[in-house]
């Protein structure tokens, strides 16, 4: 029961204070409706008196359009022929008006009456004066026929003798332009002639110039050494298998530094690769020290297998002609001055390649053995870099210059980046290429310090 009592009171507590507050809402809201419609009986009496004063305005605003002539036309076009008729009427002037053109008009005809005045005046003189050559004008006219005469007799003797001699010069002319014909014919006829003898000897030059480069390029082909085949072979491999002795030296103009890929004598192609060398020293005319580098541990180099590079052949120099983007580990960079460097210290020969700008330097001749093609540029115009393209691969077929890839070139020369630079540059500080030969021979000839160099086995090519 108390509870029940509790509850009520509370209902009563709460419809009090929403009486209380819909009380003061309505007090509110009565309070702004009347503020409202005061507000809106003020505005009614000014609309009123608005409307007066635009009634005036009206009245005036059609007064003048009656007075200056425009009362049936609106504002906008009656502003539109103001401004013509200023433009016609006082042209420049700073904001004109009709008053203002007025008085400037009155002001113009006060002058002009003034000038007609002393036009009137002018006539007069002018009439005297006119009077007084009417009447010498028949001795002017008289003077003036006889000169006339003398004239006309003057004219018609010129003309006769004019007409004499335009007669001659026709003549003259007519001789003169027979000779002509004759000798343009004479020279049209002399000038086939040499044009033809020009033409047949430019033939028979382009012929010459043919059979020549024919007997160039297969003097080079008979000189040049096979490519593919093998240039020597491996005679002897140290015990751990980093060192060895090719049957190569000075007689066959081998030089330090000189890189070849390893075969198995049995498969010369990519399949028998079984790694590289790199030449340390020439001890002798068939003899030199190279390091040794295999593809794999499974199939090491061994005595007898065979060597080979595109870039160098005993008594030979090979020529290279190089073009597109040399990108040597995939990085995106140009690498091209390292490639030439790798292949002029393998004693081979630039004829021409693509520069970065993708402009030709250098010719492809009769002597160029190979073309070494590398991947396209994203830094060269794609027109320059397929215009220097086009025209080195003509060149190419002209002479039968074999095409080779870059990957392929290295791979056949037997290159590796040294291990120091593999994350690197190839360019030392200096901005050389770097060397690809790891330095002193002795320390990685030898098994250490102490032990003597191991001999060849008897019976070897030595």
């Amino acid at each position: 029961m108390g509870r029940m009592n509790q509850g009520l009171q509370i209902a009563l507590i709460l419809f009090v204070i929403i009486a209380i507050v819909l009380g003061i809402t309505t007090f509110l809201f009565k309070k702004q409706a009347d503020e409202a419609i005061v507000q809106k009986d003020s505005a009614v009496k000014e609309l009123a008196s608005v409307q007066v004063q635009l009634t005036q305005s009206n009245d005036e605003i059609t007064e003048l359009k009656q007075l200056i002539g425009y009362a049936d036309i609106p504002l906008t076009e009656i502003r539109d022929k103001f401004d013509k008729a200023m433009e016609l009427a006082a042209p420049g002037a700073e904001k004109p008006t009709y008053v203002s053109v007025v008085e400037s008009f009155l002001e113009q005809n006060k002058g002009l009456n003034d000038q007609v005045a002393q036009l009137k005046k002018d006539m007069e003189t002018l009439a005297a004066k006119y009077k007084t050559r009417e009447e010498s004008k028949e001795k002017i006219i008289a003077e003036a026929n006889e000169k006339a005469k003398k004239a006309i007799e003057e004219k018609e003797k010129l003309e006769a003798q004019q007409k004499t001699l335009l007669t001659e010069k026709d003549e003259n002319l007519k001789k003169t332009f027979v000779n002509i014909e004759k000798k343009v014919k004479d020279l049209t006829k002399e000038k086939t002639a040499q044009v033809k003898k020009y033409e047949e000897s430019q033939e028979l030059l382009a012929q010459q110039r043919k059979d020549y480069a024919d007997l160039q390029s297969k003097l080079e082909e008979t000189s040049r050494p096979p490519q593919d085949n093998p240039q020597g072979e491996i005679i002897y491999i140290n015990p751990r298998g980093t060192m060895g002795l090719i049957n190569l030296g000075k007689a066959d103009g081998l030089t330090r530094g000189l890189t070849f890929s390893v075969y198995d004598p049995k498969n010369m192609n990519e399949l028998g690769l079984k790694g590289s060398i790199e030449v340390i020293s020439v001890e002798g005319n068939r003899q030199a020290e190279v390091s040794i580098e295999n593809e794999s541990d499974t199939s090491p180099i061994e005595v007898g297998d065979v060597i080979y590079t595109p870039v160098w052949a005993p008594g030979f120099q090979e020529h290279f002609a190089l073009i597109g983007h040399m990108d040597i580990r995939g990085e995106g960079r140009n690498d091209l001055e390292v490639v030439k460097s790798l292949i002029t210290r393998n004693g081979g020969v630039i004829d021409a390649y693509m520069k970065e700008d993708g402009t030709q330097e250098g010719k492809i001749t009769t002597r160029t053995t190979w073309l070494v093609v590398g991947t396209e540029s994203n830094e060269v115009s794609p027109e320059d870099e397929l215009i220097t393209r086009t025209n080195m691969e003509k060149e190419a077929e002209k002479y039968n210059v074999k095409k080779m890839s870059l990957a392929e070139l290295l791979r056949k020369m037997g290159y590796r980046p040294p291990v120091q630079e593999r994350t690197t540059s190839l360019m030392d500080v200096n901005g050389a290429p770097r060397q690809t030969s790891s330095g002193s021979v002795a320390n990685r000839y030898y098994e250490d310090n102490s032990t003597p160099r191991r001999q060849p086995p008897r019976g070897s090519a030595y």
